[in-house]
């Protein structure tokens, strides 16, 4: 077999492999082509190393900044972005006059302090709700006034008129109206009826001032006890 155009001449050798179409008769090639040697490969060539250095694959961080995570928080007062909203009762107990009637706008008890209201000292408090037990089913308004400091002009003696020194004036920082009572057997427990109050705490420590708005008469010197409910931030 002779074919200048292509530089094939010779017969092709004997044998039963055959690659494709090999009979082509305006050629006058007939028979079958050799088995390969060996299977073929194609090289296409060798990828360049990644360069040494900070590069990182896709969006991955690196070890250190992973391993990281696992260090223990310290203890205290530290939180992990927004997770502050935590809900903290500060209860406090009241030592009244039993057998007599208080006149509207007495004091019921002393001077009230709450102590550890807020998480950190500075931090902001919201007074969420507050709640009053009375033994002796009471139902009568009574508001309990929050000062950011201890109100030392002013007057929080128990069954006495409540009155705000002006040099105390700009320690009032809200008031919570206990209006909604309820009643069981063992006594009546009214609750705050109106949006929480937020409150500027400048240290750790709020004051109150429990007040009758009606006439109570209580029956024994533990009648009073409440709890304010606060979230803190």
């Amino acid at each position: 077999m002779t074919n200048t155009a292509f530089g094939i001449s010779g017969p092709l050798p004997a044998g039963t492999n055959a690659i494709g179409a090999v009979t082509n008769t305006a050629f006058g090639i007939s028979g079958t082509l050799p088995a390969f040697a060996a299977t073929p490969t194609v090289n296409i060539g060798t990828l360049p190393a990644l360069p040494t250095g900070t590069n990182s694959i896709g969006n991955m961080g690196t070890i250190a900044a992973v391993t990281a995570i696992t260090t223990a928080l310290p203890a205290g007062t530290n939180v992990i972005g927004s997770t502050a909203g935590l809900v903290a009762s500060v209860p406090f107990t009241q030592t009244v006059t039993a057998a007599s009637a208080y006149a509207a706008g007495n004091a019921v008890g002393g001077l009230i302090t709450l102590a550890t209201v807020n998480r950190v000292s500075g931090a902001s408090i919201y007074a969420q709700s507050v709640t009053v037990a009375s033994k002796s089913l009471q139902a009568g308004q009574m508001d309990l006034v929050f000062f950011n400091a201890n109100p030392t002009g002013s007057t929080c003696t128990d069954k006495t008129a409540f009155s705000i020194a002006a040099a105390d004036a700009a320690k009032v920082v809200g008031s919570a109206h206990v209006s909604d009572w309820t009643a069981s057997a063992l006594g009546s427990v009214g609750q705050m009826q109106q949006p929480p109050i937020g409150i500027a705490v400048p240290v750790t420590t709020l004051y109150a001032c429990l007040v009758a708005r009606s006439t109570p008469t209580f029956t024994a010197a533990t009648d009073i006890a409440g709890i304010v409910f606060v979230v803190q931030n």
